[in-house]
């Protein structure tokens, strides 16, 4: 089989929502990079976010990162998409008015003022995340005076909106865009917003254009509405079994949920193992 550039999500895809890893999965892993394929971490998280021992653990060719805003390639970021100023300062207003609490993504650090983080604990514990779990997800954090004051953001999450995603879509017009948050299950009133013009799906590109790969050689594997892209771009999408309906849906095929070898089994189906 020729050289396939597979691409990855990990919450719900790689790793489940406890932070482990199935060995089924890492073999499939390492058994198809053995095999001479390519793969990328293709996730939400920012760079700084992704679990050290994934990466000490999995041979990555890239990643792309905080939905399409960070892009690596063999160790090297190749591309960065951050929010300009005024996309911080009115992102910030809009959900501080809504008293909504939120974090923004950067490349090395999740940013945030004490009265969000705060809440965003709160969200967590009461969705039956303990509070060591909460440190691992957020990894490196730390708490400004004035998220308008920040001169780089590549992803904003927020928590507990009195609106559901749809509305808050149409408050923020077409420069954003606005999918549920994909970690745990908070629900229509969790989401991430990111800049439009950028997506898991436009990091595919970047990594294409850096590895001078076609199109045609991608498979993408993902469990979430904000893999709906990946799996719209990659020449062949694989959703989880746990899946949202949306993506399975929209993918060309549906595997095992993650914690019944859900990766490896459609690894040996396609032929990558």
């Amino acid at each position: 089989m020729d050289c396939k550039y597979i691409f990855l999500d990990i919450d719900g895809t790689l790793v489940d929502f406890q932070g482990k890893l199935a060995d089924s999965a890492l073999e499939a892993l390492e058994t198809a990079k053995s095999n001479g394929h390519k793969l990328f971490a293709c996730t939400g998280r920012q760079r700084s976010q992704i679990y050290p021992w994934l990466l000490e653990k999995v041979d990555f060719d890239g990643a792309v990162c905080s939905s399409g805003a960070y892009v690596m390639a063999n160790g090297e970021c190749i591309a960065q998409h951050c929010f300009s100023k005024e996309y911080i300062t009115f992102l910030s207003d809009y959900f501080t008015a809504a008293h909504t609490p939120y974090c923004v993504q950067t490349e090395h650090t999740l940013m945030l003022e004490k009265w969000c983080g705060d809440a965003i604990v709160e969200h967590y514990l009461a969705d039956g995340i303990d509070r060591g779990k909460i440190d691992s997800l957020f990894g490196m954090t730390k708490i400004v005076e004035s998220v308008p004051e920040l001169t780089v953001a590549e992803k904003l999450i927020y928590y507990g909106a009195p609106k559901g995603l749809s509305d808050v879509a149409a408050d923020l017009g077409d420069r954003f865009s606005v999918v549920r948050y994909s970690f745990g299950s908070m629900g229509d009133r969790c989401g991430e917003v990111t800049d439009s013009r950028y997506t898991k799906a436009t990091g595919m590109a970047e990594i294409l254009r850096r590895f001078d790969a076609p199109r045609s050689a991608t498979i993408a594997f993902g469990d979430g509405d904000n893999d709906l892209e990946m799996m719209d771009f990659a020449s062949f999408g694989v959703a989880m079994g746990n899946g949202t309906p949306a993506l399975r849906a929209a993918a060309d095929m549906v595997t095992d949920d993650i914690n019944s070898n859900g990766l490896y089994n459609a690894f040996k189906k396609l032929g990558l193992i």
